[in-house]
């Protein structure tokens, strides 16, 4: 029997009304992503991307077509259903890192479990304690670096252990060095705890590692795998 795909979209097309007119902003999005697998969302800016991971994380409905999260399509759920389906099965990890500034490292990853019901500050040391920061947990977020900042964003998105992980442009706001450890620490959690991760990214460095790139323009996809290509070179118009 064929796994069922942790997500799944099939024909989604999402549209925005702007006054009098429509804007379509995905026309016809078609992807399953395997239970851990490593996948990246490409494209310029203004392409769908951010619109399609939206989609992808569940976090908005399409306009047209179906949403599978876990083989469950989310137009069947109400707003507390999707939100409780997305907190048990879909973490996030986003370029500015979004911690509550007044509370400190261990209390931003207890907060999605308290949301959850299942307050675990046993876990939440666990988990930054995997992220390297067993001795930074009681610091608040403006007492560290930015790569510390990002793997407390890490370790929050993992609270409630979710079967996906969707990073979006996690390194954007990092140095070189800083970055390639996070990329690093989330390529070890999908190969030790078979996550599933989608990584939205203009990186050629994190690109040529995933297992395979969904290329989307003008709120299309336009290539599926192939050679890693983001922009700047001879070959650029070839793919976006």
């Amino acid at each position: 029997m064929k796994p069922v795909p942790v997500i799944e979209l099939r024909g989604v097309k999402k549209h925005y009304k702007l006054g009098e007119v429509t804007l379509k902003v995905l026309k016809g999005i078609d992807i399953a992503i395997k239970k851990g697998e490593r996948v990246g969302i490409m494209g310029p800016s203004g392409s769908g991307k951010s619109t399609l991971l939206n989609m992808v994380g569940a976090l908005d409905r399409p306009t047209h077509g179906h949403v599978l999260v876990d083989g469950i399509d989310i137009s069947t759920l109400n707003d507390n259903e999707l939100a409780r389906l997305r907190g048990k099965k879909i973490g996030f990890v986003f370029q500015f890192f979004y911690l509550i500034p007044s509370i400190t490292a261990l209390d931003n990853v207890i907060l999605p479990m308290t949301f959850s019901g299942k307050k675990d500050e046993r876990r939440a040391r666990e988990l930054l304690k995997l992220v390297g920061l067993e001795k930074r947990m009681h610091h608040k977020p403006s007492q560290l670096s930015g790569g510390e900042r990002q793997r407390v964003a890490i370790a929050r998105a993992l609270a409630n252990n979710p079967e996906v992980l969707l990073a979006d442009e996690p390194t954007g706001n990092l140095d070189s060095k800083s970055g390639g450890e996070i990329i690093k620490l989330l390529f070890k959690l999908n190969k030790e705890n078979d996550l599933t991760l989608i990584i939205v990214t203009h990186d050629e460095g994190i690109c040529s590692r995933m297992e395979r790139n969904i290329y989307i323009k003008d709120g299309e996809i336009i290539r599926r795998g192939g050679k890693c290509i983001v922009g700047g070179g001879k070959d650029e118009n070839k793919v976006f």
